[in-house]
């Protein structure tokens, strides 16, 4: 079993989106799917269309030393369990002092089986609870919107993790960039995929999503894109992110190809003084 965390401290990337869409794509492959909201926001819950869950039927139970983390209700839709968040995680997150509270996650899950792989939806930001995230898991997904801020954020929830590994020694072999919401004309855009691609090599997966007014679409209705537009560039992209994802970890064989995306070049003839700058300052540093 795999426990897949999906993060970047900078917020707007398509994160909770990313979560959604890869558990429905995983799902639709015949893998068994629990995602666990742990974003005091609960924006993934929000987005299912959950209600306010009691705090014993909600991800915050899992920090409560009395409530077995197998016996916690779960929700089903879309095909996958949800495990949804209280907005009272953000209380629980005071909390969360000591060294040990690192843990509760990882040992929390060590007591649910039956999955292929378990997904953590986590705030933007660098918390106790997102870090007790990267701790449980075996692989770690960032979404990235190939733009100055979310690159940048990406770069900081990575150097997060190179920190963990050091300092107490968190194993994660698995770390990899989406790249989202990528508009395939916009020379800024291929700037800095072509950066990411250089600089971070195989972790960045082939697969990117392109941008599409059907992912933006909210129904808070428990649904999803395969819903309603399965034919969509952003089903057809997140079943091939899925399918790549799967690979990489081993999880399941790809199923039938799918048709291959254009690749995307940096281009000579635009230019874009912000993506230029950056690019300048990473390669003096």
């Amino acid at each position: 079993m795999h426990i897949l965390t999906i993060c970047n401290h900078k917020g707007g990337t398509g994160k909770t989106t990313s979560v959604v869409a890869l558990a429905a794509a995983l799902q639709r492959s015949g893998q068994r799917v629990l995602v666990l909201d742990l974003d005091p926001q609960a924006f993934l819950t929000r987005l299912m269309g959950i209600a306010e869950p009691e705090e014993h039927e909600s991800t915050l139970a899992l920090f409560d030393p009395s409530v077995q983390a197998s016996n916690i209700p779960l929700k089903t839709l879309s095909g996958f369990d949800i495990m949804p968040a209280s907005l009272r995680l953000t209380d629980a997150m005071r909390t969360l002092t000591r060294p040990t509270d690192l843990y509760w996650i990882s040992e929390a899950l060590q007591e649910i089986r039956g999955y292929d792989i378990i997904m953590l939806d986590t705030a933007a930001a660098i918390t106790p609870i997102s870090l007790n995230a990267i701790i449980a898991s075996t692989a770690l997904l960032i979404p990235v919107t190939p733009e100055y801020l979310p690159v940048t954020g990406a770069e900081q929830t990575y150097h997060t993790l190179q920190t963990l590994k050091k300092r107490i020694g968190v194993n994660l072999n698995h770390v990899y960039f989406l790249l989202t919401n990528v508009w395939q004309q916009r020379g800024t855009h291929r700037r800095f995929v072509q950066y990411l691609r250089q600089k971070y090599f195989h972790k960045v997966l082939q697969t990117f999503i392109r941008t599409d007014t059907a992912l933006a679409m909210t129904r808070a209705d428990g649904t999803n894109i395969y819903d309603h537009q399965p034919e969509s560039r952003g089903a057809t992209d997140y079943t091939q992110a899925a399918n790549e994802l799967s690979n990489l970890l081993g999880i399941t064989r790809q199923r039938e190809p799918i048709a291959q995306q254009p690749k995307l070049d940096a281009g000579t003839n635009e230019t874009d003084t912000q993506a230029q700058a950056f690019l300048d300052r990473l390669g003096s540093a």
